[in-house]
Order: C-alpha cells, then sequence, then structure tokens
C-alpha cells in the first residue's frame, strides 16, 4: 500500500515539473516573439527615421546634410539637396529706444535714412504735448544695409536706452514650403487632368470640390512664401523716441501755502466725516428693519420646534407606558 502512494506521489510530481517546464517555455517564447519581430522591423524604420530625421534637424546646415552619401540603402530624401542650393534664408530684426531733442523731426529724419537705404517706413506715430512729445516709428531696409542703417539712426539720438538684434535663420522652413507647394501645384494638375476626362457631372463636381480646395491651400502657401521672402530680404528696425524728462525744481516752504493746505485738508475731513455719518443715519432703518427680520425668523422657528415636540414626544412616551 505504501509502494503505491509513493509510486504515485513520485508520477504526480514528474508530471508538475513537465507541466512547469513547458510553462515556462511557453512564457520565453510569447517574451521573445515580439522582439524579435521588432528587430526585423527595426532595420528599414530606422533607414526612414535617420533620413527625415537629417534632413528637417534644424540646427544642421542643409549643404552639410546635402553632403552625405545619398546611396545607403534606404528612403533618400530629395527635400535636403534642394535646400542645399538655395541661399541661407535670415530673418533680422533691430529695436532701438532713443532720447532726442525733437521727436517730430528724428522721425523725419528716420523716413529720409529709410528711403535713402532703398527702404521704406511701415508705421510711425507721434504722440504728446510739444514739451512732452513721445513718438515710433518701424523701417525696412535691405537686409545687407541693415547694420549700417541701425548705427546711422543711434546718431540721430542724444544717448540709447536700449537696443535689442535678433536673428531668426528660416532657411529649412523656406525650402519645406516651396516643397510643399509644388506638391500641391502637382496635385492640381492631376485633378485638371481627371477633370478633362471625366464624363459624369457627380465626377466633375467631387473633383472640382478637390481642386479649389488645392488652390485654397497653394493661395496661403504662396502667401506665406511671399510674406517670409520679404522678412528675410528687408530687415525691420523698430525705433521709439521720447524726449529727456523735464526737471521740476524744488519749490521753497511758504508759510502760507502750507496754512491753505491744512485748512483743506481738514475741510476734507469734516466732510468726510459729514458724509459718513449720513450715511448711518441714511442706513439704520434699513439695518434695523434686518435685525427684526431675523429676529422674528428666529422665534418662528423657534415656535414651530416646540409645537412639534410637544405634539410627538407625549405621545411617544405614552405609547411606552
Amino acid at each position: 500500500m505504501e509502494s503505491t502512494i509513493l509510486s504515485v506521489g513520485r508520477r504526480s510530481s514528474r508530471l508538475l515539473l513537465v507541466l512547469a517546464g513547458l510553462f515556462v517555455l511557453l512564457m520565453l517564447f510569447a517574451i521573445a516573439t515580439p522582439n524579435l519581430l521588432r528587430s526585423r522591423m527595426a532595420a528599414p524604420t530606422a533607414d526612414v527615421t535617420r533620413q527625415y530625421s537629417r534632413a528637417y534637424s534644424g540646427p544642421r546646415m542643409a549643404k552639410e546634410i546635402a553632403a552625405e552619401p545619398a546611396a545607403e540603402g534606404g528612403l533618400v530624401d530629395s527635400g535636403s539637396a534642394e535646400v542645399a542650393e538655395l541661399d541661407r534664408k535670415v530673418v533680422r530684426n533691430g529695436t532701438l529706444a532713443m532720447i532726442v531733442d525733437d521727436p517730430a523731426g528724428t522721425l523725419d529724419e528716420i523716413n529720409a535714412l529709410a528711403r535713402r537705404h532703398q527702404g521704406y517706413v511701415v508705421t510711425s506715430e507721434l504722440t504728446g504735448a510739444q514739451q512732452n512729445q513721445r513718438g515710433s516709428i518701424t523701417i525696412r531696409v535691405p537686409a545687407g544695409q541693415f547694420d549700417e542703417a541701425r548705427l546711422e539712426v543711434k546718431k540721430l539720438a542724444k544717448h540709447v536706452d536700449s537696443e535689442q538684434t535678433s536673428s531668426d535663420d528660416v532657411t529649412l522652413q523656406f525650402a519645406e514650403n516651396e516643397a510643399t507647394l509644388r506638391n500641391f501645384r502637382a496635385e492640381e494638375t492631376s485633378y485638371q487632368q481627371i477633370m478633362q476626362r471625366s464624363g459624369a457631372i457627380r465626377d466633375t463636381v467631387m473633383v472640382a470640390q478637390q481642386l479649389a480646395n488645392v488652390r485654397g491651400r497653394i493661395e496661403r502657401l504662396e502667401a506665406q512664401i511671399r510674406t517670409m521672402s520679404t522678412q528675410t530680404a528687408m530687415a525691420a528696425i523698430q525705433i521709439s523716441v521720447g524726449m529727456e524728462p523735464i526737471a521740476v525744481p524744488p519749490q521753497r516752504w511758504s508759510p502760507l501755502y502750507e496754512l491753505r493746505a491744512a485748512w483743506n485738508e481738514g475741510i476734507s475731513a469734516l466732510t468726510n466725516y459729514a458724509t459718513a455719518m449720513m450715511s448711518l443715519l441714511l442706513y439704520l432703518p434699513a439695518v434695523l428693519a434686518w435685525i427684526v427680520t431675523i429676529l422674528a425668523g428666529a422665534k418662528l422657528v423657534w415656535m414651530l420646534l416646540r409645537f412639534g415636540y410637544r405634539l410627538f414626544v407625549p405621545k411617544q412616551q405614552a405609547s411606552a407606558a
């Protein structure tokens, strides 16, 4: 009997070991299979990602990207080579805050300066009285004359309060916009060819809608490219001008003036006191009415509670007795 029990126990333990081994193998297979699939898919994905990341990496220059060998067994982005052929596109801006003797005359001189540099005035404004005039003007000059024009503007000031310049490289963005525009135009040409071949009215209407959509995208992108071209070709300088603040001489102490000021302050204090007392007298009836209303409501609630207590508690005591 005991030998039978021992053999059954050994068989059970062996079966458990086999099942445990199978379970471990299944777990390993389940873990390893996705990793193998990912490793097979990683190679082409990495090639595509690397090519696009190289083409659109902002800090790197387009010429360095185009100089790398193109035949590396992956996707070749033609945008980087096209970017390399373009000139560098940089948006330059400057800001000046100056103190001058005559703000109106200075604005006229800056206007003439912009015309001398083949530029133009974007906005101009003059405010204030004759002794405290302030003005602002924004001009655009060719990017190659930006530094020269800025130095000439600074010479018109008594002193410069603040100055700031900035440069933004938009070469890649410009190239991407032009590549997108070419794709939109190719799409427009395809729709036009489809419209010429289509005979059904329904198909013609659908193609016309798509064609109008593409035309709208082309016009918006062309406007963006024109604006960017203007910003890169013509640098902006924003100038604010103002006069030196007039120093007010200190007044001499005058007993009569101080007495008059004290009298006015006293009268103002008495006026404030009288106003406060009149307000209190006018608000007092309303305050009393609110107090009476609150007390009457509290009294009513108390009476209702006492009535309920007398109505229900004796019945409960009688039923208990």
